[in-house]
């Protein structure tokens, strides 16, 4: 450590320690050593005071004017913005000079626990020799959960069509994508290698691992929500000469300029960029994410899995991104969550850190170093492509580009609120929301048994009428779309064609009226006829469709008989079937 910092107390001296979880030296009260990436960090502390210890040059990125800072150090390059590139024996006294200084060398960590970085561990999970199945309910609740508004949760996944118009770019920096993995072999993926750092020559291959995980998450065919985007791979991490390479801040800079050129020179596309990292807090690399922001792409970032302060992490303490902690399949906010302490006079997106929640807890992930194998993982790295990849399924039902904020706004105001089991010291209630995909089939529990609801018999003689809102419901997609129109409609099963002429819609409001039939066929002895239906709702963006149902119609011959409500009755308990206007129903035998 080159950089001895003395506190006024042993209380402040710790808890600067505690904050960047620094080791607590025992021989000394109130001094400590330092990175030199802390060293802005701890002058800005007013309870300490800062002295270097060593005289070897290092490289820093400063903000400043250049003829103060030329007077302490040498200017390697003028990077734009009043940030240069300098180098200096003298880091205490250049810190003096500028309004920031940041060494080029701070640490960089990918941030989930699939792979222990800084060594070769593989995960036990993916060595038990055990095979992992994607489809089994391990692997399918993260996405169950984001299109459950409650519990319990559907049982399987499920969504209505949606009509996908635009292909948005979801760029995925990590350390690589291994594209040959199952989980993204399917027609509607687009994949593009795009950018990677010059240390890695041009290969793009996940050689860690965390990658791969981080895109399954987002676009995988078994694990995902997203399924017409456009993966974009940008390498900014990997193994060189056997070795963990992480980016430095210089290197990540360049790769996000690599995205803002490419924005710029075509700014038609909806472009998010997920970053499953963190550093300490970079005013430099704020300013860089920043570019992206005011390119109008949407920045999804993992809160991070240390338990400290989102503010104090960059990118996931800027206000303007999406931050993403993390939860359990008990919708519990998951123990290593980096924290955004309550602070109720700010709303959510609109100044704290942490936005919004998703699955991260022990959820399944791609294997990228085979093909067709899975691993068992956690950490906010799997949660902010599950966001990434809803904000990527939202933005193509819409023709034109949707940019930041706008896309922002979409998915927190979709999300489910007060869904969550807070500790209220470590949040606040404005974070209290998980993410929610819009187009979820709430009647897939119905569909899945081929379940059916009843509406009734001609009582009196009178028309039936049933409102097709009951059964499904617009309200989501109205919010994200205020100017959808819905046309309702209804389908008439094969067998019960004969009734059009009885059935009507109103195209408008779904309200279904079913005119008391006349003369129509029975066959000898048959007192009763199941006519049958599905109600649909339908837009340019998607089309929503109720479960099966029916209504009775009687025979004219037994409409007197003082039998006919038993009959009803005993055939309602041959279907299991129980009213429609309740909500209920049950499986065709």
């Amino acid at each position: 450590m080159d950089i001895k910092v003395t506190f006024t107390a042993k209380e402040h001296r710790d808890a600067f320690a505690n904050r960047w979880k620094l080791d607590i030296p025992t021989d000394t009260e109130t001094e400590i050593h330092v990175p030199w990436h802390l060293l802005q960090h701890a002058k800005a502390d007013e309870n300490s005071s800062v002295e270097q210890v060593s005289q070897e040059t290092h490289s820093f990125i400063v903000q400043g004017e250049q003829a103060d800072i030329a007077e302490v150090a040498t200017i390697e390059k003028d990077m734009g913005d009043g940030w240069f590139l300098v180098s200096t024996n003298n880091g205490v006294g250049l810190s003096s000079a500028v309004t920031s200084i940041e060494a080029v060398d701070i640490p960089v960590e990918f941030l989930s626990n699939i792979i222990s970085l800084g060594n070769n561990e593989v995960p036990e999970s993916s060595v038990s020799g055990e095979t992992i199945d994607p489809n089994e309910d391990d692997g399918q609740w993260p996405r169950i959960r984001t299109i459950s508004r409650s519990r319990p949760l559907m049982p399987l996944y499920s969504t209505h069509d949606t009509n996908s118009v635009t292909t948005p770019e979801l760029y995925i920096m990590d350390s690589g994508i291994n594209f040959d993995h199952q989980e993204f072999d399917y027609p509607e993926l687009e994949k593009e290698n795009f950018f990677a750092l010059d240390v890695f020559d041009g290969d793009y291959t996940d050689d860690l691992g965390h990658g791969t995980a981080v895109a399954s998450m987002a676009v995988g065919k078994n694990l995902s929500i997203a399924n017409h985007v456009k993966l974009v791979n940008v390498k900014i991490g990997g193994v060189v000469n056997g070795e963990h390479r992480l980016p430095s801040l210089l290197e990540i800079g360049e790769a996000i300029d690599a995205i803002v050129e490419r924005a710029i020179t075509d700014p038609t596309k909806t472009r998010v960029v997920n970053m499953s990292w963190g550093t300490v807090r970079s005013a430099w690399l704020d300013s860089k994410v920043n570019n992206l922001l005011q390119a109008g792409i949407t920045v999804v970032t993992a809160a991070g899995n240390k338990g400290i302060s989102v503010d104090d992490i960059s990118p996931a303490g800027i206000p303007e991104v999406i931050t993403v902690g993390s939860v359990d399949k008990y919708d519990i906010p998951s123990g290593f969550n980096n924290i955004s302490p309550s602070d109720s006079g700010l709303e959510t997106g609109a100044g704290l850190s942490l936005d919004i929640f998703a699955p991260g807890e022990n959820v399944v992930v791609a294997d990228g170093r085979h093909i067709d194998m899975y691993m068992f993982a956690s950490g906010t790295s799997l949660s902010a492509p599950m966001v990434a990849g809803v904000a990527c399924e939202i933005a193509s039902l819409n023709a034109n580009a949707i940019l930041e904020p706008n896309l922002k706004n979409m998915v927190l105001n979709t999300s489910t609120e007060d869904a969550l089991l807070f500790e209220d010291e470590r949040f606040s209630d404005n974070q209290n929301r998980l993410l929610y995909f819009i187009a979820g089939d709430s009647n897939i529990v119905h569909k899945a048994h081929n379940a059916v609801s009843y509406l009734g018999t001609h009582e009196d003689n009178e028309p039936i009428v049933a409102d097709l809102n009951s059964s499904i419901s617009t309200e989501d997609f109205e919010n994200v779309f205020p100017d959808i129109d819905f046309v309702y409609s209804i389908e008439l099963d094969e067998d019960s064609l004969d009734y059009a002429s009885f059935i009507s819609c109103d195209s408008t409001t779904g309200v279904v009226t079913i005119q008391p039939p006349v003369d129509m066929t029975f066959q000898e002895n048959e007192k009763l006829k199941m006519v049958k239906f599905v109600g649909k709702a339908e837009s340019n963006q998607t089309t929503l469709k109720t479960n099966t149902i029916f209504f009775f119609d009687i025979n004219p011959d037994y409409r007197e008989s003082e039998d006919i409500e038993s009959d009803v009755t005993l055939a309602l308990t041959e279907v299991n079937s129980i009213s429609f206007f309740a909500f209920w129903s049950f499986s065709l035998k």
